[in-house]
């Protein structure tokens, strides 16, 4: 019986120091990590949610201006479609490539751009930064993009194209195609940003 007791005593410990280490370790690993990071993988992510309140009634465009040159890897819009008119946003980045970022256009039952009507948050944010981007009005474009079956209504986070981007510039350019007698608000751009 006694020596039972004393392997009682050797087992607890044993015991007590593993646990003692754990502890130590996950302390340890709490103070080491940072409590904003703002890395996802190896790129430095920044995400900007940046207010803008555009009231479009005609096609035309817009020019987001930025004091230093940056890569943007996303751009979404969220805002509304008052009317039952056709309305289109695209970034036309600077080789002339045209993303669609947004379309009223339903196609059957399922809404083709990016969360038409669906809450959505960014995976794996981890930084949010001020806006950098100066939205300048552009010109007026006499061109009207028509599509089927469009349909009003609100829209969150549409990335059709540009969900994943890599456009590198100082300058972008974001085009409205807006039929007459809709109205297309724009009340956020949320995009990301890596550091050059």
């Amino acid at each position: 019986m006694k020596e039972f007791i004393e392997e009682l005593k050797n087992i607890h410990q044993r015991f007590s120091r593993f646990e003692f280490a754990i502890i130590i370790i996950f302390i340890l690993l709490v103070l080491l990590i940072p409590n904003n990071p703002g890395i996802i993988g190896f790129s430095d992510v920044n995400v900007h949610k940046q207010s803008v309140n555009l009231a479009v009634d005609r096609s035309r465009s817009f020019v987001l201006v930025t004091q230093t040159p940056v890569t943007i890897t996303s751009l979404s819009v969220s805002g509304e479609v008052l009317g039952s008119g056709s309305a289109s946003v695209y970034l036309i980045g600077k080789d002339g490539k045209k993303n669609k970022v947004f379309s009223n256009e339903q196609k059957g039952m399922n809404l083709v751009t990016g969360f038409y009507g669906e809450e959505s948050e960014l995976a794996n944010t981890v930084e949010i930064k001020e806006p950098i981007l100066d939205i300048k009005e552009g010109i007026i474009i006499n061109d009207v993009e028509s599509v089927e079956n469009a349909i009003p209504g609100g829209f969150v986070s549409a990335c059709s194209d540009t969900c994943s981007l890599n456009e590198d510039s100082d300058s972008f350019e974001l085009v409205t195609f807006v039929e007459p007698g809709t109205t297309l608000v724009i009340n956020q751009i949320d995009y990301t940003t890596v550091k050059k």
